[in-house]
């Protein structure tokens, strides 16, 4: 009797451990993504702007990285399945030698479930310098 009811209990404790569990972390996790659309008019841009390449990053060290398609006269990029919360995005502009020419940054609040858009104005990386020297005594 006692060999039965020790196969009794092993069968029981072994089913109970085959049970698929759903960790309640991952569906939180899940329900917490959202997704962040760009689109910019390319009609207007300076010639010499041959890609556009973005970047999200947050204050926990994640970064995520895209490029644009530009078709069209139109450059579009979908960020998916970003954790919900502030991001710091920078969109930058290449000529066809690989150097930044534009550039612009926001911050973005990611919202779960919910498409993110977004405006931003690149401004050129260049600028001038007015250096103004005085004499001490």
């Amino acid at each position: 009797m006692k060999k039965y009811f020790f196969l009794l209990i092993l069968s029981a404790f072994l089913f109970f451990q085959c049970q698929e569990v759903t960790n309640p972390k991952d569906n939180h996790q899940e329900a917490s993504l959202g997704k962040v659309a760009l689109n910019m008019d390319m009609s207007n841009a300076p010639t010499e702007v041959v890609s556009l390449k973005g970047i999200l990053s947050n204050t926990s060290g994640d970064t995520i990285r895209f490029d644009f398609i530009i078709e069209n006269n139109i450059a579009r990029a979908t960020v998916e399945n970003i954790p919900s919360g502030q991001w710091t995005l920078t969109v930058n502009a290449f000529n066809k030698d690989g150097i930044i020419i534009y550039t612009g940054s926001t911050t973005v609040f990611v919202q779960p479930g919910i498409t993110t858009p977004v405006y931003l104005q690149l401004n050129p990386t260049t600028g001038s310098l007015e250096i103004i020297v005085t004499w001490g005594e």
